[in-house]
C-alpha cells in the first residue's frame, strides 16, 4: 500500500511540474520570445512524460 501511495504522490508532483513548465513555455512564446526558455520548458515536459511512464 505504501508503494501505491508513493506512486500517486509522485504522479501528482509530476503533473504540477508539467503544468509549471507549460506556463513557462507559453510565457516564453509572448514577444519578446525567449527560444531557450521555450526549449527548456519543452524538455522538462518531455522528461515528466517519460517519468510518468516509469511510474
Amino acid at each position: 500500500m505504501a508503494d501505491l501511495e508513493r506512486s500517486e504522490k509522485l504522479v501528482v508532483a509530476l503533473n504540477a511540474i508539467e503544468r509549471k513548465a507549460d506556463i513557462i513555455r507559453m510565457t516564453a512564446a509572448i514577444p519578446p520570445q525567449n527560444q531557450n526558455t521555450k526549449r527548456f520548458a519543452g524538455e522538462i515536459m518531455a522528461l515528466v512524460e517519460q517519468a510518468k511512464e516509469w511510474v
